[in-house]
């Protein structure tokens, strides 16, 4: 017994010691760019910031917050990531509905073919085919509807509809309701936690996408959040600043501005997720066992 108890401490003492590790290898980049973007262009171009800020200033806020290219790009990431989550939370019930009913016609053909996209799919040239040939390009709806229906919230949503006894449905119809009233009263307020994971999984998977509107949209005035970090961080344009500038000498150092962009995009969801975690923790353990 002692000599479980021994190693029982030792295991617990490994792990804590490992999930300690893979929290700072996590955090700490995180504190780096939090600290940059809060530091004096000196100190980022002495290299002197580590996870603390150095001489603390917000003069690279300041720029971003004055640049009306930031905030246009917010507007359309906030409209796009309303309307995309609003169109995939609709599209998946209408899905996952009735495929949950056991004696829906061609229901394990329908499903086959649902699922093998997930293995399978037409690949990238055809999809932006498809979205030219029916007008889509420089639209909004490019980066919306194209991506609002996966097979993963289907099923998701499907085996959480499945997992609630029948009755209910059953009781639902003596009581004279029909199949869209028994979806929207009985089947969805139950599915409160599933919606709030999906809801959740949409706005994270939107908020930080960039490729669709790479692909799609031509309009700079059109780009979402996301295209304007790509510009500034990964190929290091940092004209969408210059031009509202009339002293280019006068920008931060690009470094802090990185960072300040890199904070303000990601802000939003850090303040929502704490809120869903909850629904999202259980929402999906709910969706992922059949009961």
């Amino acid at each position: 017994m002692k000599a479980l108890s021994i190693r029982n401490a030792l295991f617990h003492t490994v792990n804590i010691l490992f999930i300690l590790f893979v929290i700072a290898a996590a955090l700490l980049p995180f504190l780096n760019v939090l600290a940059t973007s809060f530091s004096s262009s000196a100190a980022v171009i002495a290299n002197k910031v580590t996870v603390f800020p150095v001489d603390f200033s917000l003069d690279t806020y300041a720029t971003v917050f004055d640049n009306p290219y930031i905030w246009g790009a917010y507007r359309n990431t906030i409209l796009y990531t309303v309307l995309f989550v609003c169109s995939s939370i609709v599209l998946t019930t209408l899905a996952a509905y009735p495929l949950s009913k056991r004696g829906l016609l061609f229901r394990k053909i329908i499903m086959f073919y649902i699922v093998f996209t997930m293995i399978f799919s037409g690949g990238l040239i055809p999809l932006y085919l498809v979205v030219k040939a029916v007008g889509l390009i420089n639209s909004m709806w490019a980066v919306i509807l194209p991506y609002s229906l996966t097979v993963f919230s289907i099923m998701l949503l499907r085996t959480f509809f499945e997992s609630l006894p029948v009755e209910l449905e059953e009781a639902a119809k003596i009581d004279g309701m029909g199949d869209l009233g028994i979806m929207l009263k009985v089947f969805i307020p139950l599915a409160v936690p599933i919606y709030a994971t999906l809801v959740l999984i949409f706005a994270i998977d939107q908020w930080n996408s960039f490729f669709p509107a790479l692909l799609y949209l031509n309009h700079r005035e059109m780009y979402p959040l996301q295209m304007v970090l790509r510009d500034i961080v990964l190929i290091g344009n940092m004209d969408s600043y210059r031009e509202f500038t009339e002293d280019v000498t006068q920008l931060p150092v690009t470094q802090s501005l990185k960072a300040a962009t890199i904070i303000v995009v990601i802000t939003p969801i850090i303040m929502i997720y704490p809120f869903l975690q909850k629904y999202f923790m259980k929402g999906m353990m709910i969706g992922a066992v059949k009961g």
